[in-house]
């Protein structure tokens, strides 16, 4: 029986050392192997796929603790995003609140973080811009939130985390087919002819929800013609379904802009030709019914001088079946 009795005092033993490992768990001094391991995915896509890898060169993680106050950023980029990628933040036992920007670089401006001091309802992200005014393609920007995530003074080792990405960004390519587009000149419109397409819309900047604020911008294209068409790619910022962000398409005639009518001494006249809501062109048009998922979009305007009118199709799909009337 003595050997039984010192095989049990040695599973009491071991039993003992295991409890007080665990019990020291997250509050130790040692915070290697404490905290959190965040994975991210980008599945929020029309195909149901995790593109986080192939979409996000850069990933930057901002915490705070329960309270919302800034601790501290951790970022990595390059190769090192793989489809396994997983961040390993140390923390101690607590209550913290994680926001990811995917892409964070020179395009956007973040307001300045103090740790220990800053409040997470404190900090925006803006679109750089130009007295609102957009006119270069901004990188496409990725984000993902969770409010709440905890770890227990029991807890060893890291906690594992699954962030979900959405994109904050849409591409969209405007094709205008009709408009006179021989009429040019060298200081017209951006475009280089009598005729200017544009975006209007509330939404270049973002608290740390990613809800939107701020004043209104306006984008300006990269424009090209193929021959009677005029060409104009954007990339603009997040749009919502249920249209809050005011964004409409406008199309632009500058009238008395040409150099004939230069040299005569006429007055230049800007007369819109299309002013419409984007929301309204978009959401028909999107393959989810959800702008936060669908972020590419064709647009065409085909515009008839006789009439005045102009039919628009969106992604294959004739949006209006009246022809607006334009001018």
């Amino acid at each position: 029986m003595k050997p039984i009795k010192l095989v049990n005092k040695w599973i009491a033993a071991f039993c003992m050392l295991s409890l007080m490992v665990t019990l020291q768990g997250c509050v130790q001094d040692d915070l290697s192997d404490c905290g959190i391991g965040v994975q991210f995915r980008y599945i929020k896509n029309v195909e149901g796929v995790d593109k986080f890898a192939a979409a996000v060169d850069k990933i930057s993680l901002f915490v705070f603790d329960e309270k919302g106050t800034y601790l501290g950023e951790y970022s990595d980029q390059g190769d090192i995003l793989t489809d396994n990628y997983i961040m390993n933040i140390s923390l101690r036992a607590g209550i913290y609140q994680l926001v990811a920007w995917g892409n964070l670089c020179d395009d956007y401006l973040l307001t300045p973080f103090t740790i220990g001091v800053t409040q997470i309802e404190e900090v925006l992200l803006s679109l750089k811009n130009t007295e609102y005014t957009v006119e270069n393609h901004p990188t496409h920007l990725f984000y993902g939130g969770i409010n709440t995530i905890e770890i227990t003074s029991d807890y060893t080792g890291r906690k594992h985390v699954l962030m979900d990405m959405m994109k904050n960004t849409n591409s969209i390519h405007v094709t205008a087919y009709g408009l006179p587009l021989e009429i040019t000149s060298k200081s017209a419109s951006r475009s280089g002819t009598t005729f200017d397409c544009t975006i209007t819309s509330r939404n270049g900047d973002y608290k740390f929800d990613n809800s939107i604020t701020g004043e209104r911008l306006t984008y300006i294209p990269g424009y090209g013609t193929e021959g009677q068409v005029l060409l104009s790619e954007f990339v603009i910022m997040r749009e919502l379904n249920d249209g809050s962000t005011g964004s409409r398409l406008i199309v632009t005639h500058h009238k008395g802009s040409g150099e004939e009518e230069s040299k005569s001494g006429e007055a230049e006249e800007t007369v819109e030709l299309l002013n419409v809501s984007l929301t309204d062109l978009l959401v028909p048009a999107s393959i989810t019914g959800d702008l936060d998922i669908d972020d590419d979009f064709n647009i065409e305007l085909i515009f008839d001088y006789t009439n005045s009118t102009a039919t628009i199709i969106v992604n294959g799909w004739v949006i209006n079946e009246t022809p607006v009337v334009v001018g």
